[in-house]
């Protein structure tokens, strides 16, 4: 029995809808095999950045590599090296993530907070750039730059960050923004951030009343 005009008229547009899903399946796949891929792609690149700048940084700091993060001592003090991200400004494309390396002291207890940021002089921060110290602490503002911490500053070379003690873990950190993604400091560069963060440490130790430190402020995880 031959198939009625309206079953015949059916088969050709279900025909129609059954390879177009067929095709539209094998894109779907291909765009999440792509995907797939690069994210793979993207996290062996990482790990092998990773890998190689550790094996320069680490000795800097008697260290080890801990997940992502260099955990180690450097002039008898704790320290944590890692890279951060964080959301930040939208544009055109979206959201955009910015990236930092933060560098973390144990620097031991103190009376109170304080920070050292690298911006321009005036109330717009548009003049000539140069080393601003902050603390609702006027004495102790008096007593840290009486102890230096302007000129331990100084040499910072990479990326001049802000750098923050906080008393109440008694942690000195240094964030630098990162120009390029998850990229670390050079080796002459971490030692730079070392040397600076050792000479502020001693400065806050001094100013700050603090004490050394019977242990790390500050943990790898």
């Amino acid at each position: 029995m031959s198939a009625s005009p309206l079953s015949a008229a059916l088969e050709v547009p279900v025909l129609g809808f059954l390879i177009f899903m067929f095709v539209l399946l094998l894109v779907f796949g291909g765009v999440i095999a792509g995907i797939v891929f690069l994210v793979r792609a993207s996290s062996r690149a990482g790990k092998k950045h990773f890998d190689d700048v550790s094996t320069s940084l680490l000795p800097l700091i008697a260290g080890t590599a801990q997940g992502q993060k260099l955990v180690g001592t450097y002039a008898g003090t704790s320290v944590v090296a890692s890279i951060v991200v964080q959301a930040g400004t939208s544009d055109g494309d979206g959201r955009t993530n910015e990236y930092y390396f933060l560098t973390t002291f144990a620097a031991g207890p103190g009376s109170a907070d304080w920070s050292l940021a690298y911006e321009g002089d005036g109330v717009l921060h548009s003049g000539q750039k140069s080393w601003h110290l902050k603390t609702k602490d006027h004495e102790l503002e008096t007593r840290l730059a009486e102890a230096g911490v302007l000129g331990a500053a100084a040499p910072w070379t990479d990326g001049a960050p802000t750098i923050t003690y906080r008393a109440k873990d008694g942690s000195l950190t240094a964030t630098s923004p990162r120009t390029y993604k998850k990229t670390w400091p050079a080796a002459a560069a971490f030692a730079n951030h070392l040397a600076v963060l050792a000479a502020l440490v001693e400065c806050n130790r001094r100013a700050n009343g603090t004490v050394p430190a019977a242990g790390p402020a500050v943990t790898a995880g």
